[in-house]
């Protein structure tokens, strides 16, 4: 977080490589073990101060719910006797959803109250300062979306009491 140019590179190449993350292979048997450890690791790239450590960081977000279902599936270790150790261990890992959930829209509400209390009621003068702020809030809508159509109902009943 102190070096935003690496944590900018790590973020693009870790957008490139989602697929290969969340996709369970003989030859990468582990990535999806580390997919919830990725996204709370990510959150501290939301800054506001950094347009592209946070463009970087929102596109990282935006591809990973693309290929993943925000899906609290905790429960299935206990009624399940057929998972292997890493699906047990993916499968406790989904409890920690709800708490990302909640600690990404508070990041994100944090930024929308800042960037409305910093923009004038007057019309609005196309300025760089707002293509960035409209690239952010095209990213923020694509990935709320994802969230919203592919979770669970705890985790959408979480969403709506944020909002």
């Amino acid at each position: 977080m102190t070096e935003p140019h690496r944590f900018t590179s790590i973020m693009n190449c870790l957008t490139r490589i989602t697929r290969q993350i969340v996709r369970q292979t003989s030859s990468y048997s582990h990535g999806q073990t580390f997919v919830i450890p990725l996204l709370m690791a990510a959150l501290p790239g939301i800054d506001l101060n950094d347009f592209k450590k946070t463009s970087a960081t929102l596109e990282f977000y935006n591809a990973i719910f693309k290929v993943i279902i925000c899906v609290d599936c905790s429960s299935a270790v206990y009624t399940r006797n057929d998972l292997t150790e890493i699906e047990k261990e993916v499968c406790l890992s989904t409890a920690k959803f709800k708490d990302f959930i909640i600690q990404f829209l508070n990041r994100i509400f944090q930024m929308i109250e800042i960037l409305s209390t910093d923009m004038p009621d007057d019309a609005v003068i196309i300025t760089e300062d707002n293509l960035e702020d409209s690239i952010i809030q095209s990213r923020i809508t694509l990935i709320l979306f994802d969230i919203v159509q592919q979770c669970s109902t705890k985790i959408f009943q979480v969403n709506m009491k944020s909002i």
